[in-house]
């Protein structure tokens, strides 16, 4: 069995490259921005003469086309249903069943499938709570404050997290 033997001798500090710090620095400056902005979101959830974000509003009208391309847009900035289908289907693809580009279709399609699903669901819902709250002004006012407070927490916690970037830079 090979033995280790440990230096006793004092290491040196270690040296950090610039970068470092300058990372660190962009990690506190996010993380402060990011809270500044749950503030700001707060404030105006519970400003006097504030909106809920789920009270009923007209909306303009848009396009089919410009409809069109800010999802398809949205979805090309999303990698996470691009990594879906590179690292997760291909799995569920077996080569002995048949044409594999058959099968990733049909994968895909199930996919979409479920997420049209579930994007209904989410639409039914919300619909459903704005209307409640377009018939209850009291408790659209709660869950402007409770939005607000929460959302203050959020942010308070956020700047006085301790975090290795925020230590470093003392």
């Amino acid at each position: 069995m090979p033995s280790v033997s440990w230096s006793t001798s004092s290491p040196s500090p270690p040296v950090s490259p610039p970068s470092s710090l300058w990372c660190r620095r962009l990690t506190l400056t996010v993380k402060l921005a990011g809270a500044g902005y749950l503030l700001r979101l707060a404030w105006k959830a519970v400003q006097p003469g504030g909106r809920s974000p789920v009270a009923n509003q007209e909306l303009t009208f848009d396009g089919p086309l410009k409809l069109f391309l800010m999802s398809l847009l949205t979805c090309l900035l999303k990698p996470k249903v691009a990594i879906l289908y590179i690292s997760l289907l291909p799995q569920f693809v077996d080569p002995e069943r048949g044409h594999v580009a058959l099968q990733g279709l049909l994968l895909g399609l199930t996919q979409i499938a479920v997420g049209v699903a579930g994007n209904a669901f989410f639409i039914v819902i919300a619909g459903s709570v704005a209307g409640f709250f377009g018939k209850h002004p009291l408790w659209q006012r709660l869950h402007r404050y409770v939005t607000g407070t929460a959302l203050a927490g959020f942010a308070v916690r956020i700047a006085t997290e301790r975090t290795s970037a925020a230590v470093a830079l003392r």
